[in-house]
């Protein structure tokens, strides 16, 4: 099955990145340092509606013949490998947050080392995903998705975040599926990355992420809002083998996709389910 082009972006069946691209790797180019670039993040504007009152829902179907979405079970394997920290009581602001599947041991990707000493970085962070909690858990089932894609535009799988934020099993299962396809010698892109590295390392994943000489690093916009010292680490621009890469794709691909929230919002678990699988 050919690549589609689609509204100015590619889109590739999963199956395929099991075998080198012809945009990510050359036969017969030099060594690089990193053989893929891939980023992944989250995305809040494909959301469901839950069921209102005690209506029920006529289509209970559950939509698995994609190439692109993760099965739940694969996913929630690491729905335990990274603990939060322990919380504040709950104050008065936050009586109406309704029901999640966040509980008191899930963590954020920010919260795989509990050793690391707090940032700005993961402040800010933590600060912007908590004002989407409170406006998001009270009527709405999928809150989203999270996604990853190589630096070209080919996106390559996605999860539903469900009644949650951007829990650590997601981006977890993502490196988890690019470890067991992509091979050695890649680098994801992603807004926390610098936070997100010391949570792989603490994970099941850690051992084979270092053997296979993997690493995380910022996107480039996002980056800048980062400290110094993260930023000399962590950013596109002060890592060899970068190029001029910015691993700003998936803002591109979901400045289109989020054309898809005003129909999804009110679909059936099933049909928006298909609707995003042929989208992308």
């Amino acid at each position: 099955m050919p690549a589609v082009q689609l509204r100015g972006m590619v889109y590739l069946p999963s199956h395929f990145l099991s075998s080198p691209s012809p945009s990510c790797q050359l036969e017969g180019e030099p060594e690089l340092w990193y053989r893929r670039m891939w980023v992944m993040d989250g995305n809040n504007s494909l959301k469901r509606i839950r069921g209102i009152g005690d209506r029920q829902v006529a289509d209970t179907r559950i939509f698995e013949a994609s190439d692109y979405f993760l099965p739940s079970e694969f996913v929630n394997r690491f729905a335990n490998e990274v603990k939060a920290p322990p919380k504040p009581a709950a104050g008065a602001a936050d009586e109406d947050i309704g029901p999640s599947e966040e509980t008191e041991a899930d963590g954020d990707p920010t919260d795989g080392d509990p050793f690391a000493s707090p940032s700005g970085c993961t402040d800010n962070w933590k600060a912007a995903a908590s004002d989407e909690k409170k406006k998001m858990w009270a009527i709405f089932d999928e809150s989203g998705i999270f996604a990853s894609a190589c630096r070209h535009g080919f996106v390559m799988w996605i999860t539903d975040m469900v009644r949650s934020g951007e829990l650590a099993k997601y981006p977890l299962a993502m490196v988890a599926k690019a470890l067991e396809v992509l091979g050695p010698q890649h680098l994801v892109g992603y807004d926390i990355g610098c936070q997100f590295q010391s949570t792989i390392s603490t994970s099941s994943l850690g051992p084979k992420f270092t053997e296979e000489k993997c690493r995380c690093c910022l996107n480039a916009f996002h980056g800048f809002t980062h400290n110094y010292l993260c930023q000399l680490h962590h950013h596109p621009n002060c890592i060899d083998g970068m190029g001029i890469e910015d691993l700003e794709t998936l803002e591109r691909v979901f400045s289109l996709s989020n054309a898809l929230a005003p129909i999804t919002r009110y679909m059936t678990a099933y049909r928006r389910r298909v609707f995003i699988d042929l989208y992308f």
